[in-house]
């Protein structure tokens, strides 16, 4: 069986609205809009391709994520995005990867330190969950559970009125089920 991230997302995907409008000084000007993959940096899909999953392969593919400096990677992003200045900033890949249940690498919560961090007066205003995934791994020869939480995210800026959000999932999504 061959699935594309494409495949996946749009089996598993949401849809996330929201109804948005300027307030202050923004209304005499365009509003300007942005939007970012954020890049989980590890392959991970083509993990879901094969018959059996390999959790020492899964094991690599974590303690590489682990190591990619996300927090780092999201501060530079967020520098760059402050910059901008843009009024709605949509972002992909906002992963929240867990080890056995436990919170390990945050991407959203990682970008929202960068805003602070650079002076960007941003919040969350919306989230749609993506691909759930859940794998075992293998790494150091300790055996654990890897958790992916593929989200996307609207950030709005401080003076930018959010009156409603909506999320939904499509009526048909995708499950499979890995031996290993």
């Amino acid at each position: 069986m061959q699935l594309s991230r494409r495949d996946v997302l749009r089996a598993s995907g949401t849809l996330a609205g929201a109804q948005i409008g300027v307030t202050g000084p923004l209304t005499s000007r365009a509003v300007t809009v942005a939007t970012q993959n954020l890049g989980l940096g590890v392959p991970l899909l083509d993990l879901l391709t094969e018959e059996q999953v390999d959790p020492v392969l899964v094991g690599e593919r974590f303690a590489k994520l682990r190591a990619s400096v996300v927090s780092e990677r999201m501060a530079a992003l967020a520098a760059e995005l402050t910059a901008e200045s843009p009024a709605i900033i949509g972002v992909q890949e906002g992963v929240l990867a867990e080890r056995n249940g436990e919170p390990v690498v945050d991407f959203l919560a990682s970008l929202e330190r960068g805003f602070e961090r650079a002076g960007g007066r941003y919040r969350r205003a919306a989230v749609s969950p993506n691909a759930d995934i859940t794998l075992p791994a293998e790494y150091d020869g300790e055996r654990f559970d890897v958790r992916f939480h593929d989200r996307d995210a609207l950030f709005v800026r401080e003076d930018v009125a959010v009156d409603a959000t909506d999320a939904s999932t499509f009526a048909i999504n995708a499950s499979r089920r890995l031996d290993g």
